[in-house]
């Protein structure tokens, strides 16, 4: 896998892009995806190396013991003197170097699972106005009150007109 992923950067989410970071979560997955099943391989080659490794060394033990050290020959001792080579140490070493990154990996998917659920709740917020510049707060009490003389002053006009309107014997 070529291209190299940068998690802490892309666990990032801009509130001010949501559309951007909807629209860019599947790439992203699909990328981790693609380069955990690479790093799963990864392991089991790395696994397969430790078990060749294991059986060619128990091998040549059982064949050779005198070059290994080994006076007596039981499966203890087979076991323990191929733990003590230095080329199971290091196909082992390799092996455990491997399965790290592939759990980090695993983790960094499971993180951007997390990232999908976190963006479909701040997409929620959106829509709820949470990112919203802030409102002042209506005064109802004033709100009331102009209503009140805007109604009163309406009734006044009318009645100014009703005045200007009757003739001037039906007072």
């Amino acid at each position: 896998m070529a291209k190299e992923l940068d998690y802490k950067v892309n666990l990032a989410i801009d509130p001010m892009a949501l559309d951007m970071e909807c629209m860019g979560q599947p790439g992203l997955m699909v990328d981790y995806a693609g380069h955990l099943a690479f790093a799963r391989k990864q392991v089991d080659l790395a696994k397969e190396d430790v078990d060749v490794t294991k059986a060619e060394l128990d091998k040549k033990i059982r064949t050779d013991p005198d070059s290994f050290g080994v006076a007596k020959i039981t499966e203890e001792v087979v076991k323990n003197t191929i733990l003590l080579q230095d080329k199971y140490r290091e196909v082992y070493h390799h092996y455990l170097d491997v399965k790290e990154q592939t759990d980090l990996l695993e983790l960094a998917v499971r993180a951007l699972a997390a990232r999908k659920d976190m963006l479909q709740e701040m997409v929620k917020l959106w829509l709820g106005q949470y990112f919203a510049g802030p409102k002042v707060p209506r005064d109802l009490g004033a709100a009331i009150l102009n209503k009140l003389g805007s109604d009163r002053a309406d009734e006044n006009v009318r009645t100014a007109v009703r005045r200007r309107t009757q003739p001037k014997g039906d007072n």
